[in-house]
C-alpha cells in the first residue's frame, strides 16, 4: 500500500539514503505557492497577512525539508495572534508552540512563573534565562496578561477553575471569516473535454468559517471549503453538500478536572510523534536545535483545511488525581483510497480467508482534491474505525518540567489495504487491523532537556527516539538526537523525526545540530 503524492525512498535506504535533487526546486516552488496564496488549494490565502513577518514565517516552514502540509501551522499562527495566550495560565507545551520559544524556553517560562509568582508584565518575560531580547520580540505579538485574579493561585484541587456558564456565554466572541478567490490564469485542466483530466467545477475557492469561543477554553467552530476546480453540488453519492469539505467541533479545555473534551473533528499529539501525531512536524530545517523536538498538546479540537490529518468522532482527557491525567477517543471517518478489485482474493494476509474481500486498498489520497471523475472516484473509499487511549503523568515545580506516558491505538479499515510490490513497499501495512502501542517521556531543567519515546507498530515492528537538548550557555544550544527505526515499523497516524521526516520507518541514525547567537 502506498500514500499517493508522498516521496519515497527507493531501495530500501537508511540514514542519509533518500535521494535530494529536487529539494531546492521543491522549496522554491513552495514558498511562490504559499507567497502568492489564491493560486494554491488547501492554504487560507490571508492566513498570515501579507506583512515581511509572514514571508519570512512561510520561507521558515519551506526550507524546512518534509515538514508536512503548513495549513495547521499557519492556522495555528494566526489563531495565536488573534488570541494570544497568556503567559501567566499557558502550559509548557502550549508556549512551545510560539515562534523563537519552542519547548526549552517554554518549560523554562512556565519555572520562572512557579518559582517566582505570576507575571505583572510581559517585558518580565526577559528575566527568564533564556528570553533574549530577539526571543522576546519576536514571541510578543502571541503573548498577553490576563486578569491578576485568574492567575494569583490554582484552587485547592489542583486543577484549574471551570468557567461558568454564564460567564462563558456573556463573554463568547463569535467571528465569521468568508473568502472568495479566483486564479487569473486558469489551467488546462478548465479547458480539456475529457472527463477524467477536465474539472467539474469553477476555478473559484470558497472558504466560510464560523467560530465562537471563551478564552482557551471553549471552542465552537464550522469550517466549510471547495477548492478550485471541485464542483459546488449535493451529491450524498460522495459527501458532497456544496462544499466539498465539512469540518465542525464543540470543544472544552482546561476547565476543572477535563483537560480536553472534544466532540467532532479533533487532533492528537503525544510523545514524539512516534506513534501518534495527527500534525505537521519540523525536520532539519533552519532551527537547527528546536526544530527537531516534538511538544505534543494531547487531545485538541481541529478546525483546519487539511482533509488528513485528524480524526473525527470524540475525545476526553480528564485528571484523576493532580498530575495524572486519562485520555480516551474514538473516531470514525472515510478516507480517500484507490479501491482495485483484484483477480485473486490473495491479500498477502495469512489471517483473512479467501473469498473474504472482493476489493483492495492499492493508495490513499494525500492531496484532498476531488475535481475530475478519477478523483472523485476515490473520495471517501476507505472507512476506518480507531478507538485509542492513555495515561499520562506531568510534573511541573521550580525546577523539573516533565511527562512520562502510554498510549495505543487500534484502527479497523472497511476494506483491506494490500502491500505494494515496489521495493520502498515490501513492508507497508497490509491487512484490516492496525494496533499501535507507544511509551514516551521527557524532562525538562534549567540545564536543557531530555526526551525518548518507543513504540510497537502493527507487524511487530519496534522503533525509538530519544536525545539531549543542552543550554551551552553565552547564547549557545546543542541538540543531540539518536533513532532506530526497523524497517517493520508501521506508523499509520504518526509523524517522527528522521532523514525522511514523518515516515519513522528503516533507518538508523545521530543527528547532532547547534547554535550559536
Amino acid at each position: 500500500m502506498r500514500v499517493a503524492d508522498r516521496v519515497v525512498c527507493r531501495g530500501g535506504c537508511g540514514s542519509g539514503g533518500e535521494t535530494r535533487s529536487t529539494n531546492h526546486a521543491t522549496r522554491l516552488l513552495s514558498l511562490a505557492a504559499l507567497l502568492t496564496l489564491p493560486a494554491a488549494a488547501q492554504v487560507p490565502a490571508d492566513t498570515l497577512g501579507t506583512s515581511t513577518e509572514a514571508e519570512a514565517q512561510f520561507e521558515a516552514l519551506v526550507e524546512d525539508d518534509l515538514a508536512g502540509d503548513p495549513t495547521e501551522l499557519l492556522e495555528l499562527l494566526e489563531s495565536l495572534r488573534a488570541d494570544p495566550l497568556d503567559v501567566n495560565t499557558a502550559t509548557a507545551e502550549e508556549l512551545a508552540q510560539v515562534p523563537a520559544l519552542g519547548a526549552v524556553l517554554g518549560a523554562a517560562i512556565v519555572r520562572y512563573r512557579a518559582a517566582t509568582g505570576p507575571f505583572t508584565s510581559l517585558p518580565g518575560l526577559r528575566q527568564v534565562d533564556g528570553v533574549t531580547a530577539d526571543a522576546y520580540l519576536d514571541a510578543r505579538p502571541y503573548l498577553t496578561i490576563g486578569p491578576t485574579l485568574d492567575t494569583v493561585a490554582r484552587p485547592a484541587s489542583g486543577f484549574p477553575a471551570a468557567p461558568s456558564l454564564r460567564t462563558v456565554l456573556g463573554n463568547l466572541r463569535v467571528t465569521g471569516t468568508q473568502r472568495l478567490q479566483r486564479r487569473l490564469d486558469l489551467g488546462v485542466g478548465y479547458e480539456g473535454p475529457d472527463s477524467t483530466r477536465a474539472y467539474l467545477g469553477s476555478p473559484e475557492r470558497i472558504y466560510t468559517r464560523v467560530q465562537a469561543t471563551y478564552r482557551r477554553q471553549v471552542s465552537v467552530n464550522v469550517t466549510l471549503e471547495k477548492d478550485p476546480g471541485e464542483p459546488f453540488r449535493f451529491d450524498g453519492a460522495t459527501n458532497t453538500y456544496g462544499y466539498d469539505y465539512q469540518s465542525a467541533h464543540v470543544a472544552l479545555l482546561d476547565a476543572g478536572r477535563i483537560d480536553a473534551l472534544v466532540l467532532g473533528d479533533f487532533s492528537v499529539q503525544f510523545g514524539q510523534g512516534l506513534a501518534l501525531w495527527r500534525a505537521s512536524g519540523f525536520g532539519k530545517g533552519p532551527d537547527a536545535t528546536g526544530g527537531p523536538l516534538r511538544s505534543g498538546r494531547g487531545i485538541r479540537p481541529y478546525g483546519s483545511v487539511d482533509e488528513n490529518n485528524f480524526f473525527r468522532g470524540a475525545a476526553l482527557s480528564v485528571g484523576v488525581v493532580p498530575g495524572v491525567y486519562v485520555s480516551a477517543f474514538a473516531s470514525r471517518r472515510a478516507l480517500d483510497a484507490s479501491v482495485f478489485t483484484p483477480d485473486t482474493t490473495d491479500l498477502g494476509d495469512p489471517d483473512l480467508p479467501p473469498g473474504a474481500f472482493d476489493s483492495v486498498v492499492t493508495s490513499l489520497g494525500a492531496d484532498g482534491l476531488h475535481r475530475t471523475d478519477r478523483e472523485l472516484a476515490r473520495k471517501d473509499a476507505l472507512d476506518e474505525t480507531l478507538v485509542g487511549g492513555g495515561a499520562e503523568y506531568r510534573i511541573t515545580n521550580g525546577s523539573v518540567e516533565g511527562r512520562a506516558g502510554v498510549v495505543a491505538t487500534r484502527s479497523s479499515f472497511g476494506t483491506p489495504l494490500a502491500a505494494g510490490s515496489r521495493p520502498d513497499e515490501l513492508f507497508d501495512f497490509a491487512g484490516t487491523e492496525a494496533t499501535v502501542v507507544s511509551a514516551y517521556a521527557d524532562a525538562k531543567t534549567r540545564a536543557g532537556l531530555a526526551f525518548g519515546e518507543v513504540a510497537r507498530g502493527p507487524t511487530g515492528g519496534i522503533g525509538a527516539v530519544g536525545g539531549v537538548g543542552i543550554d551551552l550557555g553565552q547564547g549557545a544550544d546543542l541538540l543531540v538526537i539518536g533513532r532506530s527505526y526497523s524497517p517493520e515499523t508501521v506508523s499509520l497516524h504518526g509523524y517522527p523525526f528522521g532523514e525522511r521526516n514523518g515516515v519513522g520507518r528503516n533507518e538508523r541514525g545521530l543527528y547532532v545540530g547547534a547554535t550559536v547567537t
